[in-house]
């Protein structure tokens, strides 16, 4: 199986996952809702709008970079990981990114 394959299938479960069904469970777990309050706007980022896995790694990986807290010295890379498989894809080689 090819990692394109992977990525697609990978794709496909969690853009059927949004912010709201992640927050229903996190409630029938236990979590209180002042904990899902504070990163509900992140859940709502990182679910509601993950369209494509690499360009998500890619805009993550400059997000980081862009804080101000973060040295420019420190290599920040983006990877993504198959959970079926157990492989890793190196999307950003922070030490080859400008």
């Amino acid at each position: 199986m090819n990692f394109s394959y992977q990525l697609k299938k990978l794709n496909e479960s969690v853009s059927n996952t949004t912010s709201q069904s992640l927050i229903e469970k996190m409630i029938e777990r236990g979590i209180s809702l002042d904990a899902i309050k504070m990163i509900e706007k992140e859940l709502e980022d990182w679910l509601d709008h993950f369209n494509n896995p690499i360009e998500n790694v890619e805009k993550v990986v400059t997000k980081i970079r862009s804080n101000p807290l973060i040295p420019k010295d420190v290599p920040i890379h983006g990877l993504i990981f198959n959970p079926h498989t157990g492989e890793l894809k190196v999307v950003v080689d922070g030490y080859q990114a400008g």
